[in-house]
């Protein structure tokens, strides 16, 4: 049986973004613009909301006396490192990564893919590293089995992709194409492989819990 692997993820920083083509639901935030209490808007890796009536120079990110934060922006909550804060878009995704070292790519909670492209470089527009094109519409059918029992409606939401050469300046392009895209992380870092799991092993939790049933039998 195979190995169990993690990933050691790269620390995101919002430099290593390099650009993204997805679209916001609020407005930028404008430095000098007066905002009302209760506007929201949207900066970098955040969306913010203000808390008193504000005109001002400097950024939500750095002035949380005067703006809550609410939530990761569009372009960056694939990076948070919380599944549940997606990054959408309509029809296609498409962002670039200075990502430095790394050998693992992971997708979590990939939802609406039809096409997936992913295009290591080195250095932006440099020489390709390694690539990977995959079209989930085009099912693996070997055998008649496959063919009766294969759901042609089901996708895989979890993606790994290992071996990538490493190299100091890569940079990643993400291309992914569909209706109603969502992409829940995007992980790239170090495999490590922890090794196999020993025969009978098992996973279990230690319930103290109990379970008594009143005189009226519920």
């Amino acid at each position: 049986k195979d190995n169990m692997q993690i990933i050691t993820p790269v620390t995101f920083t919002t430099g290593m973004l390099v650009s993204s083509n997805v679209s916001e639901a609020y407005p930028a935030w404008v430095s000098g613009t007066n905002y009302s209490t209760g506007n929201i808007v949207w900066y970098t890796d955040g969306i913010y909301q203000a808390l008193v009536n504000r005109t001002g120079t400097t950024a939500p990110s750095t002035d949380l006396t005067h703006w809550l934060k609410l939530a990761p922006s569009n372009h960056y909550a694939c990076f948070d490192r919380q599944s549940g804060n997606a990054t959408t878009a309509t029809t296609n995704m498409t962002f670039t990564v200075n990502a430095g070292n790394f050998d693992s790519i992971a997708l979590i909670g990939m939802i609406g893919a039809d096409t997936i492209n992913i295009t290591v470089r080195s250095g932006l527009g440099g020489a390709i590293l390694w690539q990977k094109d995959m079209n989930l519409n085009a099912l693996n059918i070997l055998s008649w089995l496959d063919y009766f029992t294969i759901d042609r409606e089901i996708k895989m939401t979890q993606y790994l992709f290992t071996d990538i050469p490493a190299n100091s300046n890569a940079h990643i392009t993400f291309t992914v194409t569909g209706p109603s895209l969502e992409l829940g992380e995007f992980v790239f870092g170090a495999r490590k492989v922890l090794g196999k799991t020993q025969y009978g092993a098992k996973a279990g939790i230690v319930d103290y819990s109990r379970k008594v049933t009143d005189d009226f039998g519920t």
